[in-house]
C-alpha cells in the first residue's frame, strides 16, 4: 500500500492521483474551502475559516479507479464548501493506493413479456409437434 500525504491544492491547479497498473485508489479525506492561511489561502485575499468535507464527492469520483483528475474551482465542492462565492477556496486531499484492479459493473435489464394472463419471458417447447 502506497499512501499520499494530504496536500493542499489551490484553485487553477488540478488534483491528480495516479496509482500503478496493479493498483487503485483510495480516498483518506477531502476538505473544500478556506480552512486555514497557508500556500492556496492568503488573508489578503478574504476570509479564512470557511469549509467542509467534500470526501463524498471526491470519494464517489476516485476510489476505485487507477487514475483521478479534478480540475479546481470545482462547482460541486463549492456549493458544500459554506464559503462566500467569490471567495477563492483550495482542495485538501489525501488518497492511498491499495493492491487490485478495478471491475467494471454491468447491470443487465431483464425485460418480462405478459402473454395473455401469464408474466415472464415467452418460451418455445421445441419438443411440441405441430400438425
Amino acid at each position: 500500500m502506497t499512501r499520499c500525504a494530504a496536500r493542499e491544492y489551490c484553485s487553477l491547479e488540478v488534483f491528480d492521483a495516479e496509482c500503478l497498473p496493479n493498483e487503485v485508489i483510495l480516498m483518506e479525506s477531502a476538505m473544500y474551502g478556506r480552512m486555514s492561511a497557508g500556500r492556496c489561502a492568503v488573508r489578503e485575499y478574504g476570509p479564512i475559516g470557511c469549509g467542509s468535507s467534500v470526501m463524498a464527492i471526491v470519494d464517489g469520483r476516485c476510489s476505485g479507479r487507477r487514475t483521478c483528475r479534478i480540475a479546481l474551482p470545482d462547482r460541486d465542492m463549492h456549493a458544500v464548501s459554506g464559503c462566500p462565492v467569490q471567495a477563492t477556496s483550495h482542495l485538501e486531499a489525501a488518497y492511498s493506493c491499495l493492491p487490485g484492479e478495478r471491475q467494471l459493473v454491468v447491470l443487465a435489464t431483464h425485460q418480462m413479456y405478459r402473454v395473455g394472463k401469464k408474466a415472464g419471458p415467452q418460451t418455445h417447447d421445441h419438443n411440441s409437434v405441430k400438425s
